[in-house]
């Protein structure tokens, strides 16, 4: 069985050096393109189910915020999944203020649907963005071998309290296909 290096290799030079600082310096070119292909056949996906629910409708600028986060949304899942994302993330010096930090800067996301989708946007960034910045909180305070357990709360517990809120639904006053 071969020796698993936890250290990640320095990153490359230059606009690669820039990627592996995105993704994990010493990833290989399948994961690389694993994680480019989930991302797109995401966008996809987002893009045909958008048509699907009619949400066309609601613009381009919506449907550009759909696809893009859908995106990198989705090429992210599988790039922090990766050993080459895990070393780098997790490596010495990288603690939980860096790992807070990576969180925060996710709330350009929650912006762009506030902006996008919400009715009420300013109230719908400060609820999401607040319980990101909670949730990321109590997970890095957990003890390390916790931290996976603990993280698993948080997004189970929005599930019972989500309520529709789909750009049909604040037209057409909670009749639209994807929650009839």
């Amino acid at each position: 069985m071969p020796e698993i290096e936890w250290l990640p290799p320095a990153p490359r030079q230059g606009s690669l050096g820039a990627w592996d600082r995105f993704v994990g310096p010493g990833a290989t070119s399948a994961e690389e393109w694993v994680q480019l292909i989930f991302g797109l056949g995401i966008a996809v996906a987002c893009l045909a189910s958008f048509g699907w629910s009619g949400g066309f409708a609601a613009g381009p600028v919506a449907i550009g915020v759909a696809i893009v986060l859908a995106a990198d949304l989705g090429g992210g899942l599988v790039t922090n999944a990766t050993s080459a994302a895990k070393r780098w993330y997790h490596r010495p010096g990288h603690g939980r203020a860096a790992h807070l930090k990576f969180v925060a800067v996710h709330g350009v996301h929650i912006v762009a649907v506030a902006a996008a989708f919400a009715a009420e946007g300013v109230l719908y960034f400060c609820m999401v963005y607040g319980y990101l910045m909670l949730s990321a909180g109590l997970i890095v305070l957990a003890p390390l071998y916790l931290q996976r357990p603990v993280a698993m709360g948080p997004p189970a517990s929005v599930s019972p309290w989500r309520s529709c809120r789909c750009w049909q639904c604040r037209r057409s006053a909670g009749s639209c296909r994807c929650c009839s």
